[in-house]
């Protein structure tokens, strides 16, 4: 007797750590930027939400625009789906006590995604919601499922405790938001769309 158990349509999240970046200097050019530009307001709730800023020349930013494209690139691979690689746009985020964003897709893009430059203890999490909307209440409204221990199948939400230093890249469908950040302290970021 052969049993197999298929994860059926996953939400395929990448993560590359550790890139080889100074987020120091990179910190230093994004709190530049907010000077320079009044930024604009989609998901953010509070905080700094820059304008499109992929034409931008700088020497970490570059740097981290090469990275971003290798990276887009090796996780085409992964998904064994046509080359994606060309950043549509990139934008910068600083978000002080108590800003978060709210729930929102990229649906003008095919892969999204974040590189964490600062990330105080206690500053959010990056969290997905499931793919399915019925998802929590199908499983919760007639007869509430006891879990025993959450895992990829059985959750609603997934959360991401990101660190300065990594990379996440995810379908441009993947519902996601970025809980508050309760440190004193800026988390900044850096998000894209990749095309």
């Amino acid at each position: 007797m052969k049993k197999t158990l298929f994860p059926l349509f996953s939400t395929p999240l990448f993560e590359v750590t550790d890139l080889p970046l100074d987020n120091k200097k990179l910190s230093k050019f994004i709190v530049q930027l907010k000077e320079k530009d009044k930024g604009r307001n989609y998901t953010n709730e509070g905080g700094y939400q820059s304008n499109d800023v992929k034409d931008i020349s700088h020497s970490e930013f570059d740097k981290f625009k090469s990275l971003l494209v290798a990276a887009s690139q090796e996780y085409s691979k992964i998904l064994e789906i046509e080359q994606v690689k060309n950043i549509s746009q990139i934008w910068v985020n600083i978000n002080k006590q108590n800003n978060h964003n709210n729930p929102h897709k990229h649906l003008n893009s095919l892969f999204s995604g974040v590189y964490y430059v600062k990330t105080p203890e206690d500053s959010g999490t990056l969290t997905f919601k499931h793919n399915v909307n019925d998802f929590q209440y199908a499983w919760n409204h007639f007869h509430s499922i006891k879990v025993k221990q959450f895992n990829m199948f059985n959750s609603g939400t997934w959360n991401v405790k990101p660190s300065a230093g990594n990379l996440y890249l995810f379908p441009c469908w993947a519902e996601h938001l970025v809980t508050s950040n309760k440190s004193n302290q800026e988390r900044i970021s850096i998000a894209f769309d990749i095309i």
